[in-house]
């Protein structure tokens, strides 16, 4: 899979975007395990998401936290940090940032659907440098939508977004806000207004990542080097843990169901499986 993709990118820069919990952190690191081999390359996991401690440039390459759990301030959380407030107070933060991903071919990066409208308010000029041609987009979705909802907000609930190793989450009861997972549901609207006309891009789900083996390389980056764990019954579980999970999943279903009517095409449902049909 992973091989396909570089193939049809024909040695170039392959990016990583797409929703949130459907794969893209795992399909990044193995992305710049492979193409380190052939290319030097910096590594910009969520290049664009400025959260203070947590994202930032070291030795020219963006880092995450080096553990599973995430501190992040409460005026930063998604999908509060969107508002036009926060984005005018961190406005000089991103233009420090492009300036020192200004070439993307440089680096193996993600960037989140929403990120890429704040990086259009920012800087139009490198918005479209950042889509166009030669980099290539490997684009990641969930078939089962709702699983990806209901797995980002969890992990938005304990601040643990990936498992390593050991690690056994022990998932307790939580709630959803339907208010954001609508929000969430934008994050496709925005994949789908960005890339709906774009040629570099394939698109790939959860589902087919997990037949991915990871591949062990020398690298000076040891935090991209880690493959995140895997739980196959840890949906389940959050479901069970989840005080309203009928109500929310069939309100934010009329949400999906509206933005595919919108979307002329670009996304198909199934039954609760989403197809991209672009």
């Amino acid at each position: 899979m992973i091989e396909s993709i570089i193939k049809k990118a024909e040695g170039r820069t392959c990016h990583v975007t797409g929703i949130p919990r459907s794969g893209s952190t795992f399909l990044l690191r193995e992305l710049y395990k492979r193409q380190i081999k052939f290319k030097a390359l910096k590594y910009a996991d969520e290049a664009f998401r400025i959260v203070p401690g947590v994202y930032d440039v070291v030795d020219g390459e963006v880092i995450n936290a080096p553990t599973g759990f995430i501190d992040i301030p409460q005026e930063y959380t998604w999908p509060r940090n969107y508002s036009p407030e926060v984005i005018t107070h961190r406005m000089q933060e991103y233009k420090d940032r492009i300036n020192q991903m200004k070439e993307p071919d440089q680096s193996c990066m993600k960037v989140f659907p929403v990120d890429f409208e704040v990086i259009k308010l920012v800087d139009p000029f490198y918005y479209q440098k950042l889509l166009a041609e030669p980099n290539f987009w490997a684009v990641t979705y969930r078939k089962k939508w709702f699983e990806g909802i209901l797995s980002f907000f969890y992990a938005a609930e304990t601040s643990v977004y990936h498992y390593y190793e050991d690690d056994v989450p022990g998932i307790k009861e939580f709630t959803l806000n339907p208010r954001f997972t609508k929000a969430f549901l934008d994050m496709y609207k925005n994949l789908m207004f960005t890339f709906l006309e774009a040629k570099n891009t394939m698109y790939i789900t959860s589902e087919e990542l997990s037949t991915v083996k990871p591949v062990e390389v020398n690298t000076t980056n040891k935090w991209a080097s880690q493959t995140p764990k895997f739980f196959e019954n840890k949906i389940d579980v959050l479901k069970e843990r989840c005080t309203n999970y009928d109500r929310t999943f069939e309100m934010t279903k009329k949400f999906m169901e509206k933005l595919v009517k919108e979307s002329n095409g670009f996304y198909d449902l199934d039954g609760e499986d989403l197809y991209v049909t672009a």
